[in-house]
C-alpha cells in the first residue's frame, strides 16, 4: 500500500511542477464502461471482451481556450473471457477462463479543443501507467470422450505472484469526444482507447513453452462533467 500512494504522489507531483502560473485550473469526475480484452488468441481459442466499470477524478489545466493538459485518477475493471476447444486422441477438453483487474489507472494527457465556447469537440492523447488493486477469476473445463464426461469449476482471487501477473502497467491513451457548456462547467462525452505497452506476465525465470505475452487493451465510452475553479 505504500507503494501504490508513493505512486499516485509521483504522478500528481510531476504533473504540478510542469505548469505555470497562469494556467487555469479545472475538476471534473467521469464515470462509464471499459470493453476489454486482456489474452492473445491462439489455435483453437476464441474470445470476448469484458465488460467493467470506469470511474474517475479529473484534474485539468488550461493554458488557452484551445489548450490543456488533463490528469486523471481512475478505478478501470479490465480483463477477458476466453474459451477453447481441444481434440487429441479421442478426447475433446473445453472451457471458458473469465478474468477481471481492477486497476488504479493514471493517465497524463495533452489535450486540444476545438469549437465555440458552448459547444465543441475535442481529442487528447498520452501516457498512462496503472496498478492492479485486486483481481479475481472463474473457469469451467469439460473433458469428455469414450462415454464419460466430467465437469471442474473453479473460481477465487488471483494471487500475482503466484499466478505470474505484474501489478503495474503502462501504455498510451488516445481518444476523442464532443463537450458543451451547463451551467459553470462542461458535461462531456468520450470514446478513449487504451493499448498497453508492458506485458503483464511474470514468470520466474523462462516463459512457459506456448504461453504468449498478455498486454491491456481495452475500449472507454464515458460522460462527465468538469468546472474550472478560476479564470487566469
Amino acid at each position: 500500500m505504500k507503494k501504490l500512494f508513493t505512486f499516485v504522489a509521483v504522478a500528481f507531483v510531476a504533473t504540478l511542477t510542469s505548469l505555470n502560473a497562469d494556467a487555469q485550473v479545472a475538476l471534473g469526475v467521469r464515470g462509464g464502461v471499459n470493453i476489454a480484452k486482456l489474452y492473445k488468441i491462439g489455435p483453437g481459442e476464441w474470445s470476448s471482451d469484458e465488460i467493467g466499470p470506469h470511474l474517475g477524478l479529473i484534474i485539468g489545466y488550461s493554458f488557452s481556450q484551445k489548450f490543456s493538459l488533463q490528469t486523471e485518477v481512475n478505478y478501470s475493471g479490465q480483463g477477458d473471457l476466453i474459451g477453447y476447444i481441444r481434440s487429441e486422441d479421442g478426447l475433446t477438453e473445453s472451457g471458458v477462463i473469465n478474468t477481471r483487474i481492477n486497476y488504479l489507472s493514471i493517465p497524463v494527457l495533452a489535450k486540444a479543443r476545438f469549437g465555440s465556447e458552448k459547444f465543441g469537440f475535442f481529442i487528447n492523447g498520452g501516457p498512462y501507467i496503472g496498478y492492479a488493486l485486486s483481481g479475481r477469476f472463474r473457469e469451467s473445463h469439460t473433458l469428455e470422450g469414450f462415454g464419460f464426461r466430467h465437469n471442474i469449476r473453479d473460481e477465487g482471487e488471483i494471487d500475482f505472484k503466484e499466478d505470474g501477473l505484474k501489478r503495474f502497467d503502462f501504455g498510451v491513451t488516445l481518444g476523442t469526444g464532443v463537450m458543451f457548456k451547463v451551467g459553470p462547467g462542461d458535461i462531456f462525452v468520450e470514446g478513449r482507447y487504451s493499448y498497453g505497452l508492458m506485458d503483464i506476465t511474470d514468470w520466474d525465470g523462462e516463459r512457459p513453452e506456448g504461453e504468449s505475452p498478455l498486454r491491456n487493451r481495452y475500449f472507454t465510452v464515458s460522460a462527465g462533467y468538469i468546472i474550472p475553479l478560476g479564470g487566469r
